[in-house]
């Protein structure tokens, strides 16, 4: 992308923003701290910004990603034209040194001198599809109900095994986890009637489906996490983000630590996987063959089953780039031989 002649940072807080600009060659222009974070907060900001001859052709905006207190003012920086990348404040945190003060108007000159300089590698945002959207949110919403629904159940069984029993507790818990049971159910219902909106969607969803240890869960998460299926798909990659692929870890002649996962990232996609990888281990006969072949080799089962984690993601990541259903079986034949064949 073209290199813009000014750049600007917004440091993001629940109630005000802070902005400063950072022209190329000149170094820091100006800055406007006290901004409502607002939609009139929005307009002021562009309107200032105006006056420095700043438009949508000569700039871009950057700002650290803060959740839902930066959401609104991306949407509006968008909708404007404007180019907006959203950082990790620690990638900005790393970018300078930790010696100086901080205010907001400090990290708002931070970040648009971030922006300046690592121009090539920042990560521009754009909004993402109102059903994709929806679904994050049943998603999260799925995941508190789903853990007061363990929580409730384990409190029960602590409650039966109690040597003096409360009735009136435990009828309670009882009443909570039928309403909880309920309102799970409901979740489940209403991500599968939104899914059925997009015809794409629904079918990419129902091929993930297929895969053996893939429910509709996982499926739902993996288009979550690849923006409908919109972002190129790259197994290495994706592996690396959920935290499950094995990492070399040596240095010198001293350094020979095993390679290991870091278990960092998505934990929902990952602990689906995981018991994808333990289903599939007892009920699929392929991958219950490679389970015990690996078992008598002394493999560890926690490696098994994140190998096994690893292969079920490669086949999701083909599935979704080639669009094509699951094929039981299926053995991949190179090319070559069939070109000598």
């Amino acid at each position: 992308m073209k290199r813009r002649e000014f750049y600007i940072g917004v440091d993001i807080a629940a109630d005000t923003l802070a902005a400063s600009v950072f022209r190329a060659e000149h170094g820091r222009l100006a800055t406007k701290e006290q901004i409502p974070n607002t939609t009139d907060g929005f307009q002021e900001l562009f309107q200032w910004l105006e006056g420095h001859a700043i438009t949508a052709e000569n700039a871009v905006v950057c700002v650290e990603a803060t959740g839902v207190y930066g959401e609104p003012f991306c949407y509006f920086v968008a909708a404007t034209g404007y180019a907006i990348a959203v950082e990790s404040p620690l990638k900005v945190k790393r970018a300078f040194h930790p010696a100086g003060g901080k205010s907001d108007a400090v990290d708002s000159q931070q970040i648009a001198e971030y922006a300046y300089r690592f121009y090539d590698e920042l990560s521009f945002w754009s909004p993402n599809s109102q059903i994709v959207e929806e679904l994050r949110t049943l998603l999260k919403l799925r995941e508190r109900v789903s853990k007061s629904l363990v929580i409730h159940k384990n409190a029960r069984r602590s409650l039966r095994r109690k040597a003096l029993h409360t009735p009136f507790a435990e009828s309670v818990t009882d009443e909570l986890i039928g309403v909880l049971q309920q309102k799970l159910d409901a979740v489940d219902a209403e991500i599968e009637r939104v899914i059925k909106q997009d015809p794409s969607l629904h079918d990419m969803v129902r091929k993930l489906d297929l895969i053996p240890g893939v429910g509709m869960l996982l499926a739902t998460y993996c288009l979550s996490l690849t923006n409908g299926f919109t972002q190129p798909v790259d197994y290495r990659s994706k592996a690396a983000y959920l935290g499950i692929a094995p990492l070399e870890h040596t240095s010198g002649k001293t350094v020979r630590k095993p390679s290991r996962s870091r278990h960092f990232g998505p934990k929902q996609v990952r602990k689906l996987l995981h018991l994808a990888a333990r289903s599939v281990c007892v009920h699929n006969t392929q991958f219950r063959e490679y389970y015990l072949r690996k078992l008598q080799e002394g493999k560890a089962e926690a490696i098994i089953y994140n190998n096994v984690s690893n292969k079920l993601l490669r086949i999701i990541c083909a599935i979704i780039r080639s669009g094509r259903a699951y094929i039981p079986n299926y053995r991949s034949i190179n090319p070559m031989l069939l070109n000598a064949a």
